[in-house]
């Protein structure tokens, strides 16, 4: 998707309602009448697609973070059930725009949207003080007779346990402006 806020016309909402919607897709899954209207797009499952999307990507992420490799088709549902629920508890607003007054595009207008995102910290949180933990009991507890599969699993439901356990109380990092045109 085009994520941008370039427009012919002079109406100054456009790129906001355009940025809030596109982010209510991306961690919520929610796809409105008004962002179809907008992109042109006919089909919401379009849409649904850049979701799941972005779901594969935070699973391959949270593999190579961890340490796993190649997911097995269940520990990797298991990341993406929990990042569906984790993104659900997500924290951002847009500002309103502004004309960027050193940005212009031949005959468009360049508008300025600031999102702002309070990163969830209950990932981070597991990884500096809970992991080292973990890792150690999960050694001492796994069976050398499993399979790796199993083993990958064991360690994934693990994980993902824990940092649920985390997101009942969850916490937010600083918040980050992040500057769309």
């Amino acid at each position: 998707l085009l994520f941008a806020g370039c427009s012919k016309k002079a109406d100054p909402d456009i790129p906001a309602l355009y940025v809030t919607h596109i982010m209510d897709t991306l961690y919520l899954a929610e796809v409105s009448k008004e962002l179809l209207s907008l992109t042109g797009m006919d089909d919401p499952a379009l849409l649904k697609d850049e979701y799941e999307a972005g779901l594969d990507a935070e699973a391959d992420y949270f593999a190579y973070y961890f340490g796993i490799g190649e997911l097995s088709a269940e520990s990797g549902q298991l990341i993406k059930d929990l990042y569906k629920d984790l993104y659900r508890q997500a924290r951002y607003s847009i500002a309103p725009p502004a004309e960027d007054p050193d940005r212009y595009e031949a005959d468009k207008i360049v508008h300025v949207v600031t999102v702002t995102v309070e990163p969830l910290d209950v990932v981070w949180r597991f990884a500096k003080e809970e992991l080292e933990g973990f890792a150690k009991d999960f050694k001492a507890q796994a069976s050398a007779e499993l399979s790796a599969e199993a083993r990958e699993l064991l360690y994934v439901k693990g994980i993902v346990s824990r940092i649920r356990t985390l997101a009942e109380k969850p916490g937010y990092l600083e918040p980050v402006d992040i500057r769309v045109e």
